[in-house]
């Protein structure tokens, strides 16, 4: 605890996320955050609002503040291109930093569409870290379950980037709402008893806090990272440069809504390639 306080004083003051959090280490400042966020957008993943919990998930202890950094791509071979939207993404998430971050392979990229038009909001990419060694991917299980094995036990991420301008409350809201039909219907199968169900909801109002009412502009990106799961704890799903969610349903089930559920998905190009890329490994 000790060297997670040394962290926090390290950290600038408009670094720290608000004392609602459990540790009460981070504090957000209100002011600014219009400028920050569009000036923040070139900045390395994970800004300082998620290090603390991220130091914590990664079981690690360090003195001095970390400092992530995404090299940029260097070729046309590091990238795969969404064929719908000629949107690149990298084939590897590497994020530098003094507390090791896993590597972590691109899966899929595929395109979100909206209403009858089919209209295109943005395309998506997800990674994960199959070079876990604790990772044992079951080869006989279908191949959606063997992408929520992947999620449930190891290290994820999505990274959006926008088709189109749009703002981080039309995101939000088809979030929140899928999240919340989603933790109705576990509840009425009984997948979830009643305190973790309370729990799942406070955080789905979390979410919905989170999300400031600016833009976010074709080509910009945001990252949400699914951290590495430690033993007895719950997983944390980390938004970049918005906040953090430590909740086991609500930061798993935000992955998984790209790929198990009620049909159709999200993105069906994503969960497709997604597929492929399973089987041909």
């Amino acid at each position: 605890m000790s060297s997670l306080r040394t962290l926090t004083r390290a950290l600038p003051r408009t670094c720290r996320r608000s004392p609602t959090l459990q540790s009460r280490l981070f504090q957000t400042s209100a002011r600014g955050w219009t400028s920050s966020l569009t000036k923040d957008r070139r900045l390395a993943f994970l800004g300082g609002t998620a290090i603390g919990l991220l130091a914590t998930s990664l079981a690690l202890s360090v003195q001095q503040p970390i400092h992530l950094d995404a090299p940029p791509l260097s070729s046309e071979e590091d990238v795969a291109i969404d064929p719908e939207t000629n949107i690149a993404f990298p084939k590897t998430m590497h994020i530098e930093s003094k507390v090791r971050i896993p590597d972590m392979t691109l899966l899929g990229v595929g395109v979100r569409k909206v209403s009858f038009l089919k209209v295109k909001v943005y395309s998506v990419a997800f990674y994960a870290d199959l070079s876990n060694p604790d990772l044992k991917i079951p080869q006989g299980a279908s191949p959606e379950e063997q992408i929520e094995y992947i999620i449930r036990n190891t290290t994820c991420c999505v990274r959006i980037i926008p088709y189109r301008n749009t703002n981080y409350h039309h995101l939000r809201d088809a979030w929140v709402r899928t999240l919340s039909l989603r933790l109705n219907q576990t509840i009425r199968d009984k997948g979830i008893d009643e305190d973790a169900g309370l729990a799942a909801s406070t955080s789905i109002r979390k979410v919905k806090t989170m999300f400031p009412n600016v833009s976010l502009n074709a080509g910009e990106y945001l990252d949400v990272l699914l951290a590495p799961k430690v033993s007895g704890k719950p997983r944390v799903a980390i938004f970049r440069d918005l906040g953090t969610v430590e909740d086991e349903f609500t930061a798993t089930e935000f992955f998984l809504q790209y790929f198990k559920g009620q049909e159709p998905t999200p993105s069906p190009p994503l969960k497709q390639r997604v597929i492929a890329s399973l089987q041909s490994a």
